[in-house]
């Protein structure tokens, strides 16, 4: 049988308490208001997200859109050749991937 994690907490050194190995300080400030003082019935629900975080989600899709509708024109439409189609497809395969990590990064994520 396991032990009540709010029994661990509560014995902790303060200096330890909701302190999150994998978290930056960041992270931590996002977790400890959520949890701090709830229910177990609480916990079941998450905080809506920020709107800072959805304007950035919102963001990485126009990123991955125009990356993808560039790479498109320059591999169908621009006739470009060589060096410079080889360019342009490595600057749109880049924002492909790291618009497509930083949607990956900020999805919303749900208790298992």
């Amino acid at each position: 049988m396991r032990a009540d994690p709010r029994a661990a907490v509560e014995q902790a050194p303060p200096s330890v308490r909701g302190w999150a190995p994998l978290c930056g300080s960041a992270g931590r400030a996002k977790i400890e208001p959520c949890l701090v003082g709830r229910s177990d019935e609480d916990r079941t629900t998450l905080p809506d997200s920020p709107p800072t975080e959805i304007t950035m989600r919102f963001l990485l899709w126009l990123l991955l859109t125009a990356s993808v509708l560039g790479n498109a024109y320059v591999n169908t439409f621009a006739g470009w050749t060589g060096a410079t189609q080889i360019a342009a497809s490595v600057c749109t395969g880049v924002v492909l991937l790291g618009s497509a990590a930083g949607l990956w990064l900020t999805r919303p994520r749900t208790e298992a």
